[in-house]
């Protein structure tokens, strides 16, 4: 009976934090008027499927593009040119990174890339900050394309102007993540790398891993393995303004593009040239508004396929306050999968 009385009341509670995904989406749309994403509708369909080709291509990429410091001793600020800029509009094709720790006196590096919305390095830096001072791994903090000062012209906040847009701004996340791995490796051989990312950039984490393959610490906080904006149980269906969704159709469309089944075939096409040891730990929310279980679970078994340890967690609450409350968790567990890769 006492069993009983606990699983219920444990269930009530995470219902109860995952009316914090409604009200924050609610503050957002309706108390702030936050801008609505794809305000200019597709965008080009020829560009559409030159960021999925160049997504494609991380595969079998070979060049570094080397991050060039630019200003500060600690952190340190560095920027590079995205591998696919000649994709990207000209104030977005610059990459910017920051690093927190030192990359030399570090156990491990990992890569951390940003979720929906987060267009600067503050949360991430209070993520990489213990887990330097507490770990001995440095990170290196990617700004994502079309987010702060990589914003679109005319682009209000991170409320994105064309599907052709976030289209190009996965591709070129996932290339400059791979970029990043493929310098750490070069320039810091035999440092143990990861790639982590929350969100939105938890996703690009699981496709920029399964691209660039080797040995590679994977961790996610609340993951989708695809974009949600059309499903019915997502509060991020009405965020979409009303000229994108007069081509609906259109839309489902390339949103299907980007499910995980074709960077699986990808990797799978390259795996005997990517050899190593991938570790994944993945923690999502049981009553997640934002992205449904389903979405997580796919990624869940796909990289449980793939690597050789997987963890998989699931915490009480909703997507915002899996983000709020569970980020000392998110901290130990992204040094367990180093620990795990290490031994």
């Amino acid at each position: 009976m006492l069993t009983e009385i606990l699983l219920h009341l444990t269930a009530l509670w995470s219902q109860l934090l995952s009316s914090v995904d409604n009200l924050f989406h609610f503050y957002w749309t309706r108390v702030r008027g936050y801008p609505l994403f794809f305000a200019r509708g597709i965008g080009s369909t020829k560009g559409i499927d030159r960021g999925f080709d160049e997504i494609a291509a991380i595969a079998t990429a070979t060049e570094v593009k080397v991050p060039i410091a630019c200003g500060g001793s600690y952190p340190r600020d560095f920027k590079f040119q995205s591998p696919i800029a000649h994709l990207l509009p000209s104030e977005v094709a610059t990459a910017h990174v920051r690093v927190i720790g030192d990359l030399e006196s570090a156990r491990a590096v990992v890569v951390h890339l940003a979720g929906t919305g987060d267009q600067g390095y503050s949360l991430r830096t209070g993520i990489a900050l213990p887990l330097f001072k507490k770990h001995g791994i440095a990170s290196v903090l990617l700004m994502s394309p079309f987010y702060a000062l990589r914003k679109a012209n005319g682009q209000k906040g991170a409320a994105i102007l064309t599907v052709e847009d976030i289209v190009l701004q996965s591709a070129a996340i996932c290339s400059e993540a791979a970029n990043l791995v493929r310098w750490l490796r070069r320039d810091y051989p035999g440092k143990l790398v990861g790639i982590t990312g929350i969100s939105y950039g938890g996703s690009m984490t699981v496709y920029s891993s399964l691209l660039c393959g080797g040995d590679l610490a994977v961790s996610t906080l609340v993951p989708c393995e695809r974009a949600p904006f059309l499903d019915e149980k997502a509060v991020l269906r009405d965020v979409l303004h009303p000229t994108v969704l007069e081509e609906r159709h259109l839309l489902e469309t390339i949103l299907e593009r980007t499910a995980i089944d074709d960077v699986v075939a990808q990797y799978e096409k390259n795996r005997d040239s990517k050899k190593g040891t991938m570790t994944y730990t993945q923690i999502s929310a049981r009553n997640d508004q934002v992205v449904p279980s389903r979405y997580s679970n796919i990624v869940a078994k796909t990289m449980t396929r793939f690597s050789y340890h997987s963890k998989i967690f699931e915490i009480s609450g909703g997507h915002v306050s899996a983000i709020i409350l569970h980020q000392s968790k998110y901290v130990e567990q992204i040094a367990a999968s180093f620990d795990t890769l290490e031994h």
